[in-house]
């Protein structure tokens, strides 16, 4: 995956509190299986911990010899948070 680039802000979570991500992914148009994408394991700018997400998109990915368009995603508050 390849971050999108956009500027991110700086920001704390108190205990309870979330924050969003945006994630854009070409659908799978192929008519072929495609990639079974079923995780994702995210580690916050700054921290050396970890956290695996569930996959909030469709069933699977395109298949491509990497010419394709690429996963990206976006700074923490891009999404879900009016950013």
């Amino acid at each position: 995956m390849q971050r999108s680039g956009q500027p991110a802000e700086r920001m704390i979570l108190k205990d309870g509190e979330s924050v969003s991500f945006g994630i854009n992914y070409p659908p799978n148009e192929s008519g072929g299986s495609g990639v079974r994408v079923t995780g994702l394991v995210v580690t916050p700018p700054g921290e050396t911990k970890s956290v695996t997400l569930e996959w909030p998109g469709e069933g699977t990915l395109p298949v491509t010899d990497g010419s394709g368009s690429p996963v990206t995603v976006g700074p923490v508050g891009s999404a879900g948070q009016g950013g």
